[in-house]
């Protein structure tokens, strides 16, 4: 036994299990926070293009509310705005399905109530799971906040108060 300790020369078996026990575990451990961050990171990106989708119907209210606000109200909009958000315009008129939450035609976007624009929930969203409207109640605050159209859930545009609602794949901003 003596010999054994006393030789320096190669690597005992002793040891060889000791260095493959200590790389299995810093192994296990480097994978482990890898798929740590892998999870924590899926949700912080589906919050990132719901916030996006948001400001960018935000930004689709400003150009009705400007609108409008022009003397000839409505007759500045863009073709494909005539319809709402998320309308279709076949033949001169607009087109929708009964319920349709994804495409509904809407030649009232700034009107009272809920409005639908499924057309524009993030491309990440199963659309048979995700929803996206935003409510309109008209107020009396007459001040210009076009610069909070971005910031959820309540912005002020112009005398209407908007809230937006988008759920995508469970989740809810």
């Amino acid at each position: 036994m003596r010999q054994l300790l006393k030789n320096r020369a190669g690597v005992t078996v002793l040891e060889g299990v000791i260095a493959l026990g200590l790389l299995a575990l810093i192994t296990a451990g480097a994978f482990g926070v890898l798929l740590s961050a892998s999870r924590q990171s899926s949700v912080p990106d589906i919050r990132e293009e719901m916030t996006y989708a948001v400001e960018k119907a935000g930004d689709l209210l400003k150009v009705y509310i400007h609108a409008q606000q022009n003397e000839f109200a409505n007759t500045h909009l863009p073709d494909g705005l005539v319809c709402g958000p998320c309308g279709n315009i076949s033949n001169g008129g607009c087109t929708s399905n009964a319920g349709d939450k994804i495409y509904p035609a809407d030649r009232t976007p700034l009107a009272s109530g809920t409005h639908y624009v499924g057309c524009l929930l993030p491309p990440v969203c199963d659309r048979s799971n995700s929803e996206f409207s935003y409510t309109i109640a008209s107020s009396n605050i007459h001040e210009n906040k076009l610069a909070d159209a971005s910031k959820e859930p309540d912005v002020n545009l112009n005398g209407y108060k908007i809230t937006f609602t988008i759920s995508c794949n469970g989740y809810e901003l």
